[in-house]
């Protein structure tokens, strides 16, 4: 017996169900190889309340990369920022020189 078109098109009927497998699939592959990591590198310690925390100096490095990331986002917008003032410098001028003209021509 040859399978209707549909069973093989990926909208077929358990496709939604098939996608939200994977993501539960992928989102647990995920956590589990960060855990694993995090204890291989010895970067997380057992915590007395129960499951695991970063120990101290972990947290410290990512502090420090969150400011460096944060550091570099604010160089960005002040760059874009300087780049829309001097485009809207550039802009007033050509509108004033344009009335200029237009009252010269009146």
């Amino acid at each position: 017996m040859v399978p209707k078109k549909s069973q093989f098109s990926p909208k077929g009927p358990n496709f939604a169900l098939v996608k939200l497998v994977l993501e539960r699939l992928y989102i647990a592959v995920a956590d589990l190889t960060l855990t694993l990591n995090f204890r291989h590198l010895k970067l997380a310690a057992k915590d007395p309340n129960g499951g695991r925390r970063l120990r101290s100096q972990v947290c410290r490095d990512l502090d420090c990369i969150a400011a460096q990331i944060k550091l570099v986002a604010a160089e960005k917008a002040k760059k874009v920022a300087d780049a829309v003032i001097s485009i809207s410098y550039i802009l007033k001028k050509k509108c004033l020189l344009l009335e200029f003209m237009i009252l010269i021509c009146l």
